[in-house]
């Protein structure tokens, strides 16, 4: 078992993923695939409908680094159990826009697509890194983007559409909406899915609950990547399923 190298891109079969705890059926599918749940409990700086999502609370600097919100959570003492370094955000998460989207970045490949307001722990670690950090206006920049490849993703969000564009990666804009998340009025789609294999989108509901599923299933075997329904309900927005450990891409 090796760390997942690069953010959001697994290199093999995910063995550790963060994850919401709130949905035990999600939960329960994961450890089906034999995925072990690290589950993100309440932060309760956050609105209520995000207090437990993963892509609000960690971000996956690569590697053994992630930048955490809360020192003290439970899963944050599971992460350092299995090795990984954790840094604590400098700043407080508040519960409206855009006090909320310090961590919730999105690392695709060698760039970083964010709004101004992402910490700047992250923002910092870029450029010694070799990582391009492209500003978008959507702050909510890593749940509205499915990454399914370092040069493909969906997303409802035609400000990340073009920045992705621009910078060489393969886009499906989508129409918004169709994706709950209790409490607003929907949810994103990289909210609801996440890899668990190099080629494998895991989805926690049925894509095909979404006008655009015959799209999305299309433009993923198009690119050689497979999808798995976790569940034959709608698609629920819990925060991103976040790829942390993986099997050794030469491991059978």
């Amino acid at each position: 078992m090796e760390y997942v190298s690069s953010p959001n891109l697994p290199q093999g079969k995910v063995l550790v993923a963060a994850v919401s705890e709130q949905n035990q059926q999600i939960i329960s599918a994961l450890k089906q695939q034999g995925i072990k749940c690290i589950k993100v409990t309440q932060h309760g700086g956050l609105a209520e409908p995000v207090q437990t999502h993963a892509d609000m609370l960690l971000h996956h600097l690569g590697g053994k680094q992630i930048l955490a919100a809360d020192k003290d959570a439970p899963y944050v003492e599971q992460l350092k159990l299995l090795g990984f370094e954790v840094s604590v955000l400098s700043q407080s998460l508040h519960k409206t826009y855009p006090g909320d989207v310090a961590l919730n970045a999105a690392r695709i490949g060698r760039t970083l697509f964010c709004r101004k307001d992402t910490a700047p722990e992250i923002v910092d670690y870029c450029a010694p890194n070799g990582i391009a950090v492209n500003f978008v206006n959507q702050g909510y920049a890593r749940c509205s983007v499915a990454i399914a490849s370092p040069y493909a993703v969906i997303t409802a969000d035609s400000s990340i559409a073009k920045a992705c564009e621009t910078s060489g990666i393969e886009v499906l804009l989508i129409q918004p909406g169709f994706i709950k998340l209790p409490g607003y009025p929907y949810g994103f789609i990289g909210g609801c899915c996440g890899l668990i294999e190099k080629d494998v989108l895991a989805f926690t509901g049925n894509i095909f609950s979404h006008p655009n599923g015959k799209k999305i299933a299309d433009f993923l075997t198009q690119r050689s990547v497979k999808y798995v329904c976790l569940t034959e309900c709608e698609l629920l927005d819990i925060g991103g399923i976040l790829p942390l450990m993986c099997r050794h891409k030469d491991t059978f």
